[in-house]
């Protein structure tokens, strides 16, 4: 594995801060969705937590493909992403993630599949809530653990 350039840090860096935006956007659109309970508001909530965990998982593959750990193989690849990036590779990276915020992620990346695996009217609004109640502050985390990684490539850039 080549070693990370100046170059590549201010670009996976940039990509972070304009998924970053995106993320936002969508985390402020689940809130906003939340009061109505009808079954287009529940369909579009679904869609929404699903991109926000796509969004995330964006930034994490580009991540892990700048720093030679991509792709993970196998059924469970995405799982191992999100592990992945709340591992400390000594030489090589930080933790891109905390435990905590991978671990909210991960309920985030199980809801993901229901989504893209059942119909529509199978989802339950009950156990959505859930992971609504939860999306500020797994943003505020997200937001948080990517800065310090943002800072970490600087470092880099910086030399």
């Amino acid at each position: 594995m080549a070693p990370v350039t100046a170059q590549d840090a201010l670009r996976v860096r940039a990509e972070i801060v304009n998924q970053l935006g995106n993320l936002s956007n969508v985390a402020r659109e689940i809130t906003k969705r939340r009061p109505a309970c009808d079954d287009t508001t529940t369909y579009a909530i679904a869609l929404l937590l699903m991109n926000y965990y796509t969004g995330v998982e964006h930034v994490l593959r580009h991540i892990a493909r700048q720093f030679g750990g991509l792709p993970p193989a196998g059924e469970h690849w995405h799982q191992q992403l999100l592990s992945d990036a709340a591992l400390d590779i000594e030489g090589v990276r930080p933790p891109v993630l905390s435990a905590a915020t991978a671990e909210t992620l991960g309920r985030l990346l199980r809801f993901r599949h229901i989504v893209r695996n059942l119909y529509a009217w199978t989802l339950r609004r009950a156990e959505m809530d859930a992971l609504v109640g939860e999306i500020e502050a797994c943003h505020a985390s997200v937001q948080a653990d990517l800065g310090m990684f943002g800072e970490f490539l600087m470092s880099l850039a910086k030399g």
